[in-house]
């Protein structure tokens, strides 16, 4: 499965099942499920979909264009998929965020030099960063957590 699906349906069976199935549970309030909700992509990724596209020179200058008004407006490279802004415990250690970089199944698929320096800025600074490369791989990170709301 192709990274982006493979995020999709995380998000999707966090939104939905995971959630709800706290709720129902009574294991939350309706009200934090605000907080859960904050898993989100925060599209921090560079435009890398263009390059070797062949196409009019006129468009290539707008997509430059977009891309350096979002680079000036904070966008960088290397930053993880997802982000969850609440504290999580895992394995008895406590973090002040999370952050999921969502990679193909194949081991082939490894993290770029900017991810890499990401990941590291993340563990210096409190959060916790997780490779993620299945949507059940997800489900059983997700469940071994103790997420703080």
């Amino acid at each position: 499965m192709v990274e982006w699906k493979i995020q999709a349906e995380c998000i999707k069976w966090f939104r939905n099942d995971f959630i709800d199935g706290l709720l129902a549970d009574g294991l939350i309030e309706l009200e934090q499920t605000k907080q859960l909700r904050m898993l989100y992509h925060g599209n921090q990724n560079e435009l890398p979909l263009f390059t070797g596209v062949k196409m009019p020179a006129k468009i290539r200058a707008m997509l430059n264009a977009w891309c350096n008004k979002l680079r000036a407006m904070g966008l960088m490279a290397g930053v993880a998929d997802t982000s969850l802004k609440c504290p999580v415990i895992s394995e008895g250690k406590h973090y002040c965020f999370l952050e999921i970089e969502f990679k193909k199944a194949e081991k082939s698929s490894k993290q770029s030099e900017r991810q890499l320096i990401y990941e590291s800025a993340v563990n210096s600074v409190g959060g916790m960063y997780k490779v993620i490369r299945s949507v059940e791989e997800f489900k059983m990170f997700i469940d071994s957590l103790i997420i703080v709301i």
